[in-house]
């Protein structure tokens, strides 16, 4: 089982263990039985954990709500093979960045409006 992400935004983390997602990501687990020496049963299910919570069938792509997400997955074949557990940190960020001028020095004056200043200094 695998973890394939699309559409959406996505930003390699900076320990390599996680990632950085927007919201509109979709995540999807694809799987498959390998064949081993001509044989392969089939999965059965697939089934993902999301921060420690309790396990639910995977069935369609999903997307997650904003915050930290610890994500793990595994499938099972059809006589019972259960794959390792799989894990990863999503951090889906829906927030824009926020900008700030702040003066420092000078004097500041108030505009027509509680969020507009008039700033002046005199560089002699």
């Amino acid at each position: 089982t695998t973890l394939a992400l699309s559409g959406g935004h996505q930003f390699q983390g900076a320990d390599g263990a996680g990632f950085f997602a927007s919201a509109d990501t979709l995540y999807s687990l694809p799987a498959a039985d390998p064949v081993v020496k001509g044989v392969a049963s089939g999965v059965a299910f697939t089934h993902r954990q999301d921060n420690g919570g309790p396990f639910q069938f995977f069935t369609a792509p999903f997307t997650l709500a904003e915050g930290v997400h610890r994500l793990a997955y595994q499938s099972q074949d059809n006589v019972q093979n259960l794959e390792v557990s799989r894990c990863t940190t999503a951090l889906v960020d829906a927030t824009a960045p926020r900008t700030a001028l702040t003066i420092v020095g000078g004097h500041r004056f108030p505009g027509p409006d509680a969020t507009t200043y008039y700033a002046s200094s005199d560089t002699r």
